[in-house]
């Protein structure tokens, strides 16, 4: 009688090099909550049915972050507040079976700081398909939110390693410069977005490009934060150019209530010329369409 979010992992199958017909992959399915342990038979009948699992990436380990929202933050109810960053990992033992192994604590529920999950929408992180290791960055993470108060909607993780075991910090170096170029702008800007829907990197070029349905919009940033890209070598303007784009409409460089965004392109590690494809994907909701942008330094597009 009740609707509940559910992860669903689709392992289709593959013969002679050949996707076979989905009815023939195997499909694992956790259902909420009874896929946390320390929730199997606490089930909520008023909270459990509102919660939403809005976004998954998959770490260079190949365990899997998803986002969760709900309408209860409190950090002493069982599995943690509603607002959080699972992980997951499917290659489960006899000793550890379930694939959920819990959230990050290190996040605070509803708070407005650098280490804030507040009504979470997207994440991604440095690895791409095929998950090979990004610069040993491959469990940082970019995630984006929507909550009204949360000064930082969009969010740099950091995965660190120490004597005391693994933790999750901010990255602090994303904080805007004291002094910055003129019309510089910044990832970690107070209030820069308004309702990001979701994040993705693009490896080959160590952007990340951020779309916000609020503003129908797509902002592009460097790996350290700041907007724009390096102006060309002939160029008279110094520093970074801005070349966010947007606004609302059904132009070929407008949106309506823009709800994704991936990046498509050759891997160094194909064969043929690498970086032939560098393509920009927006799922453009309100337009009913797929949006799609090469990505070039040659001409306009």
């Amino acid at each position: 009688g009740y609707t509940l979010a559910a992860l669903y992992r689709i392992q289709p199958v593959i013969v002679n090099n050949r996707l076979q017909p989905l009815a023939q992959a195997r499909v694992t399915k956790l259902v909420y909550p009874f896929f946390i342990p320390e929730r199997a038979g606490a089930f909520r009948a008023a909270t459990d049915p509102l919660i939403r699992l809005t976004g998954l990436a998959v770490r260079g380990d190949n365990q899997i972050y998803v986002t969760r929202t709900g309408p209860n933050q409190s950090p002493a109810q069982a599995g943690g507040p509603d607002d959080a960053v699972l992980l997951f990992n499917f290659a489960t033992t006899p000793q550890r079976p379930v694939p959920y192994r819990g959230f990050l604590g290190e996040l605070n529920a509803g708070a407005t700081g650098l280490l804030s999950v507040n009504r979470p929408t997207g994440i991604t992180t440095l690895a791409t398909p095929p998950q090979r290791p990004a610069l040993g960055q491959e469990a940082d993470f970019i995630l984006t939110q929507k909550g009204p108060v949360a000064d930082y909607k969009a969010l740099y993780v950091r995965q660190l390693i120490t004597e005391e075991g693994i933790l999750f910090t901010e990255r602090q170096d994303f904080l805007p410069p004291a002094v910055r170029d003129t019309g510089a702008r910044f990832l970690y800007d107070i209030r820069r977005f308004t309702q990001p829907e979701d994040v993705t990197y693009a490896y080959d070029s160590r952007y990340f490009f951020i779309v916000d349905a609020g503003r129908d919009s797509v902002y592009q940033f460097t790996f350290n934060g700041a907007e724009g890209v390096p102006a060309p070598a002939a160029s008279s303007q110094k520093g970074l150019i801005r070349v966010s784009f947007g606004g609302t409409g059904s132009g070929p460089r407008q949106f309506n209530n823009p709800h994704g965004i991936g990046y498509l392109a050759d891997s160094p590690f194909d064969s043929g010329p690498a970086g032939r494809r560098r393509i920009l994907l927006v799922a453009d909701t309100g337009n009913n369409r797929i949006a799609t942008f090469r990505l070039s330094t040659d001409a306009p597009r």
